[in-house]
């Protein structure tokens, strides 16, 4: 097992080209519709409405870095366009709707030739080599996929090297477990939280994100989740240039969220690309 190590190396002073991010999905668990159809409060006419698990591709100085590999990721891939490359992973968190489209990676490790690093906190780690082998391990003659780059936070925020980029990542909780929160350069992503700390929530504030892009799972308050108003809360405290909302349920339909926000607040939806700045 190799170990995350923080950054400490110099910020150049050359100014990299703004940072390209795709959603490649906004959506709950279940996604919208889920799969018995339902709709719930969502408009199926609306395309905007219609939405894969969560999921970020982030491409950055020429290295392109995934956020998550839920189930849909083969979809997602294909349907917004399947990058030349990849050069890492990070793992939020290993619940089966962030997860379980981690085999797809198969094919791009193939394309390298060589395991592909994985940014992950230690339960996520150990969840796979206890439930997925082969992902660490190779099985037959297929090789492992993947190196594990385990983070362990010794403070709210760390700073942590991914391909020679320096992020920001820290600890968010989510019900019974916890997920990684995670910022470079001017964008900022909090997806599956149920609460942020006084101190993050000044942090993102301070750092004076261009996007943030944070979850709200419906209106009505949850256990394991953020609900709009506790992210339009967050949102007033931070004030990003452009605040998103993600991981979004068939009970938030996209106009009647839009309509329900700050000026500077939208849901997103899936193939939504922005370019930040740093």
């Amino acid at each position: 097992m190799t170990g995350a190590v923080p950054s400490t190396s110099p910020s150049s002073s050359r100014t990299p080209p703004p940072i390209r991010v795709t959603v490649l999905g906004c959506g709950s668990s279940g996604g919208v519709p889920l799969p018995t159809g339902r709709w719930g409060r969502c408009d199926p006419e609306n395309p905007r409405n219609r939405r894969r698990r969560s999921s970020i591709l982030l491409e950055i100085n020429e290295k392109t870095i995934l956020v998550d590999t839920g189930p849909d990721l083969r979809d997602q891939l294909l349907t917004f366009g399947p990058p030349e490359k990849l050069d890492a992973v990070i793992l939020t968190h290993y619940h089966a709707d962030h997860l379980h489209g981690i085999d797809d990676i198969r094919h791009f490790v193939y394309k390298r030739s060589s395991a592909m690093p994985v940014f992950l906190l230690p339960e996520t780690e150990a969840h796979i080599r206890a439930n997925m082998r082969y992902i660490f391990e190779g099985a037959s003659w297929y090789p492992p996929l993947f190196e594990p780059k385990v983070i362990e936070p010794r403070a709210e925020i760390i700073d942590v090297e991914i391909e020679g980029l320096t992020f920001q990542l820290w600890r968010q909780p989510h019900s019974s477990v916890e997920t990684i929160g995670l910022r470079i350069g001017g964008f900022a992503y909090s997806t599956d939280c149920v609460d942020l700390a006084p101190l993050i929530l000044d942090q993102l504030r301070d750092w004076r994100l261009q996007v943030w892009m944070a979850d709200a799972v419906r209106i009505e308050p949850h256990p394991a989740h953020a609900h709009l108003e506790m992210t339009k809360g967050w949102m007033d405290h931070v004030q990003p240039g452009r605040g998103l909302i993600t991981h979004m349920s068939e009970g938030m339909d996209y106009e009647q969220t839009l309509a329900n926000t700050q000026d500077f607040v939208e849901p997103a939806y899936d193939g939504l690309v922005l370019e930040v700045d740093w």
